[in-house]
């Protein structure tokens, strides 16, 4: 019985001497305070380079942000311009063409005075029909390309951005129109041709 009491004692004493070799194999000392103050100077240090990093992204971002509104902003601003250039080059266009057809027109005008002041056979009457008939054409071919006549008749002030005077009279109220010579033509505000008219100018 002695024996086995003691075979108990010894294997209970050398089982708690196995635990406690075990637990300081397994276990970790804990960090001193110094290791603790350095861990967290080196996290503050970290936090702080990536604070400076984020920064330095949203600088960037916002110069990209303002790269991409100036090149949009440009953008616009070239397509105006090049809208607006080929809009002054579609009217350049028109003006151009239109003052070739009012040649025209003048010709047949012209024509049609001739007309109105001779004996037409049926043939000739005819004729004469079919050139009020261009003329008429001509007009609203003129009226497509935004060209009209500049509105003027006899008794109306003279107005030398409008018209322009070949002649003078002594006939009426002074500076006023007396006769119109030649229709003129304008686009929008523009004038393409001035009225070609003779003036009333009083004695003095």
């Amino acid at each position: 019985m002695a024996k086995n009491t003691n075979d108990k004692t010894t294997k209970g004493r050398s089982a708690k001497g196995e635990s406690q070799i075990s637990g300081l194999q397994s276990g970790k000392s804990q960090p001193t305070r110094d290791e603790m103050q350095r861990r967290i100077s080196k996290l503050e240090e970290e936090i702080k380079s990536l604070a400076l990093t984020i920064d330095e992204v949203e600088d960037e971002k916002q110069a990209i942000r303002e790269q991409l509104l100036k090149a949009l902003a440009d953008y616009d601003n070239l397509s105006k311009s090049i809208d607006t250039r080929i809009d002054m080059r579609l009217q350049q266009l028109r003006v151009d063409l239109g003052k070739d057809v009012i040649n025209v027109m003048d010709d047949v005008r012209m024509a049609e005075n001739v007309l109105q002041n001779i004996e037409l056979t049926s043939a000739g009457r005819a004729w004469a029909e079919g050139v009020v008939a261009t003329l008429k054409k001509l007009g609203d071919a003129l009226a497509k390309l935004g060209l009209e006549v500049i509105p003027v008749k006899k008794g109306d002030k003279f107005d030398a951005s409008m018209h322009e005077a070949i002649g003078v009279v002594n006939e009426g109220a002074d500076n006023t129109i007396h006769e119109i010579i030649q229709q003129g033509y304008k686009s929008n505000d523009n004038i393409v041709r001035p009225a070609k008219v003779l003036v009333n100018k009083a004695n003095k």
